[in-house]
């Protein structure tokens, strides 16, 4: 069985990952935000949680957060502290 990540990296392929890294890039210094540096590891990061989320979801967008035993997501957690 494949982990989140690789299965986001079979999915994304690097011209599609490098596309929307550069598109977010773009988007921010649109808005402002200068300081906004995705990166194409970030944004892996970011679509394994997206992966996650829908694969483990939960009731209310809060538990995602949450430390209780039976919500809590060691994985995402660890990944965006």
């Amino acid at each position: 069985m494949l982990t989140t990540r690789q299965q986001c990296c079979l999915e994304f392929s690097y011209p599609a990952t490098c596309l929307l890294v550069e598109n977010t890039n773009k988007h921010a210094r649109m808005k402002g935000k200068h300081m906004v540096e995705v990166t194409e590891d970030k944004m892996k990061l970011f679509l394994a949680i997206l992966f996650t989320s829908g694969y483990a979801q939960q009731p209310q967008r809060r538990l995602y957060w949450d430390h209780s035993d039976d919500v809590h997501n060691a994985a995402v957690s660890a990944a965006v502290a």
